[in-house]
């Protein structure tokens, strides 16, 4: 079997290539035998298909009932949108109700960083904007997301105010 050099791999980078250079690993077989879990790395991403028949038609009307409720909603945004190819969907849904969207590092790419409606990272590492946002809201929708101690930081204090919306 003729082994692949790591920089003939698509995905990884000059830079990447160097590093796995400088520690000794110059072919992806190498790599996979000291870094097994890289193997998930070089797999192509397959599609993920849209399961809609565990949704209950009166959830979907509660959520609607949330959301038409809601005075001050947002939206956080996690890499379950990116995962599941939502940015326009995404766009679609912001722009409807008019919400302001945050995202996680994972959600970055889901909703465009240029959009009006967009106001950056929420957690530790997010904007004063987002996380006032998350503080102040009435619902939090969270779409692809999840609630890491980066983004929530202190349960008890997190989004106090609001419902909480999860669209997974």
């Amino acid at each position: 079997m003729e082994q692949q050099n790591i920089t003939a791999v698509k995905g990884v980078g000059e830079k990447t290539a160097k590093l796995f250079q400088k520690i000794g690993v110059e072919t992806v077989e190498e790599l996979l035998h000291y870094y097994p879990r890289a193997y998930d790395e070089f797999k192509e991403p397959q599609p993920i298909e849209r399961e809609t028949e565990l949704i209950r038609e009166e959830d979907m009307e509660k959520a609607i009932e949330m959301i038409k409720a809601a005075r001050k909603p947002f939206i956080f945004v996690g890499g379950g949108a990116v995962a599941s190819d939502a940015a326009n969907e995404l766009s679609a849904f912001a722009h409807k109700i008019q919400a302001p969207v945050g995202d996680s590092l994972m959600g970055k790419g889901a909703f465009d960083g240029t959009d009006v409606l967009y106001t950056g990272m929420i957690g530790m590492h997010g904007t004063k904007t987002s996380n006032l946002g998350v503080a102040e809201c009435d619902l939090l929708i969270v779409v692809g997301a999840r609630f890491s101690d980066r983004v929530v930081g202190d349960p008890n204090h997190f989004a106090t105010n609001a419902k909480i919306l999860h669209i997974d």
